[in-house]
């Protein structure tokens, strides 16, 4: 279920650093909710504090291979609650296209 909110920070929480949500998330955490093959990339989504949830699952479902809208609504929350969160693992020739696709509108992106 999505939060009762429009734009990222809206919901009355204080943002939290970008290097905080590193820490927070296990790799087995990550590892359940992403797409891909894990090849060896990984694409990260971080919170940016001025995109629309519908914004990020939009861009979600049309940069990742095999995304749902049950799953892109869980990583939008997880960026939301959590600062960041990773998307997809895949080759790096992949995980380059997904973080392009998503960097499109904005949203900040890393492809490790």
């Amino acid at each position: 279920m999505m939060p009762p909110v429009s734009t990222w920070g809206d919901a009355g929480q204080p943002a939290l650093a970008q290097a905080t949500p590193v820490e927070v998330l296990a790799p087995e955490e990550v590892a359940d909710l992403g797409t891909g093959l894990g090849e060896g990339s990984k694409v990260f989504l971080f919170n940016c504090e001025c995109h629309s949830f519908e914004d990020v699952i939009t861009q979600l479902l049309k940069a990742v291979p095999g995304m749902t809208r049950p799953l892109a609504e869980e990583l939008a929350l997880r960026v939301h609650t959590q600062g960041m969160a990773e998307v997809y693992r895949g080759s790096p020739a992949e995980c380059d296209r997904v973080g392009k696709v998503l960097g499109e509108t904005g949203l900040i992106v890393q492809v490790l």
